[in-house]
């Protein structure tokens, strides 16, 4: 971690040394010119066969570094991070969601398959006892079971 956090300050370093290295580059001449096509050019040498104007650069300004602008960058980061914690909380609920519901789907499947392959099913009484189902008591819980699966496995 500590590399990687390393290697980003270093590239961030690198990047701020190139942009404020060609500031003698920006004050040079640029030119514009339209070819035979119509297309207008820029370019810091004018074309020989060309007229081409002269175009007025200024140097980029540096951005506000007043005491009040670090607070504002300070909250949108904050906010920034609030929001990616929640979005991988939400992202892990909805991952335990769905093996919760994989989990029933399996179970209810299962529970289809051995009641459609066994020949009796019972039920237990308020005592424990194996009540044997009829086959309209049989058909009812295969259809209990089997929108169980729909629920689950849908």
């Amino acid at each position: 971690m500590k590399n990687r956090i390393a290697r980003s300050s270093a590239t961030a370093l690198l990047s701020a040394l190139l942009c404020c290295g060609p500031i003698g580059a920006a004050t040079a001449q640029v030119y514009k010119w339209v070819d035979e096509n119509g297309v207008t050019h820029y370019g810091e040498r004018p074309p020989q066969d060309r007229k081409a104007q002269t175009v007025e650069t200024k140097p980029a300004t540096a951005p506000d570094a007043s005491p009040a602008a670090a607070p504002d960058w300070q909250e949108k980061n904050l906010d920034f991070q609030k929001r990616r914690i929640e979005r991988a909380q939400q992202a892990e609920r909805e991952q335990q969601e769905a093996q919760e519901k994989q989990k029933r789907c399996n179970v209810a499947r299962d529970d289809l398959q051995h009641m459609q392959t066994s020949r009796l099913l019972y039920d237990l009484n308020d005592k424990g006892e194996r009540v044997f189902l009829d086959d309209a008591g049989r058909n009812a819980a295969i259809e209990n079971v089997r929108r169980r699966v729909e629920k689950f496995c849908s």
